[in-house]
Formats: structure tokens, sequence, C-alpha cells
């Protein structure tokens, strides 16, 4: 999802970009209860420590959800998505974008 929002927002830094998809996809992966809601707080708060932006719910636009659409992780309706299930691990999980 990162490209997504640089392409909604010219004025994003890349690593801003980035920062804002992570947290994104951790909370959908929380909303999905595949990634625990504690997690979703330590990545937005280590990405605050930082300096970056972590409130991407302005740039949740119909264009922003366009270019999810053209996300390379597309699968058909599906978007593959890295859930955390714990600090340190991963699982890939499929996501219907409809």
């Amino acid at each position: 999802m990162n490209p997504s929002f640089r392409e909604i927002d010219r004025r994003l830094r890349h690593g801003e970009a980035v920062a804002l998809g992570m947290v994104a996809a951790v909370e959908l992966c929380v909303a999905h209860e595949w990634s625990p809601l504690e997690l979703a707080h330590e990545v937005r708060a280590a990405l605050q420590e930082l300096g970056l932006p972590t409130d991407w719910a302005p740039l949740a636009t119909d264009a922003m959800l366009a270019q999810v659409g053209r996300d390379k992780k597309r699968q058909g309706e599906h978007l593959t998505l890295v859930a955390l299930p714990e600090l340190g691990a991963g699982a890939l999980k499929s996501c219907r974008l409809s």
C-alpha cells in the first residue's frame, strides 16, 4: 500500500508514505484479528518517535483506494498483506478488496 500515499500527496517523502502504509496495514490486520491491538500501538509509537506521520485517515480518499486497486500485491479481488501475529513473526494473509 505504500506507493498509494505517495501518489495521492506528492509532498510526502518516500519514508513518510511507507510509515503511513505500515500504520494502515497493521490497523487492517488488527481489524481482521490477524495482529494484536497492542502491536498497532507499538508500531504507531515507534514511527511517531522517529518523527514520521501516522495519521493516514485524511488521505483515505477514493483516489487512494483506486491506487490500492493497482497495488503489486493485488491478485484479483484480494490484496496480500503481511500480518504480524506477534513482534518478529510474519504471516501472509489475503484481504478481499470489495
